[in-house]
């Protein structure tokens, strides 16, 4: 029988990019690590509907870069100011009512860097609720004193 943990926590080597199951000494750690970043990225999303821009900004590296169609944006002052004129649209923050949903993640650790790849989709507060956005992340997060930090978002609809 192959232990459970060779059928759910894989890596991915950085040198070939291939899937490799990690050593049973490593999966625990692995696993920890996958829950942080997990939670990081869930709370982004759970801030971006309730939360402040203070609090998304506890969430970002000095360093962090965003990047979306038409639109880069560069360090966490540059980055929270693009997200507040999303809010001050309505597309994001408590006005809006709107739900950001995050499915089908994927996080692959490296030490203390790791890149992670979602879906989400954007749900408006209405009734019925409609899909008002579809699309796809690719983070990629560096793990500091403070814990798990967004160090790039790369956003594709």
């Amino acid at each position: 029988m192959t232990p459970r943990w060779r059928n759910s926590a894989h890596t991915e080597t950085k040198s070939s990019g291939q899937w490799t199951p990690p050593t049973p000494e490593l999966a625990d750690g692995v696993h920890i690590r996958r829950v942080e970043i997990t939670n990081v990225l869930y709370a982004f999303a759970r801030l971006a509907d309730e939360g402040t821009i203070d609090e998304i900004g506890g969430l970002l590296a000095d360093d962090v870069e965003w990047a979306m169609t038409g639109t880069t944006w560069r360090g966490r002052a540059g980055v929270l100011a693009g997200l507040q004129s999303m809010r001050d649209l309505g597309y994001a923050g408590p006005a809006s009512g709107h739900r950001h949903v995050i499915t089908n993640m994927e996080v692959h650790v490296d030490g203390d860097h790791t890149i992670a790849r979602s879906y989400f989709l954007l749900v408006s507060r209405d009734t019925p609720a409609t899909i008002l956005a579809v699309g796809a992340y690719r983070d990629e997060l560096r793990r500091t004193g403070d814990g798990w930090l967004i160090t790039k978002r790369e956003i594709t609809t």
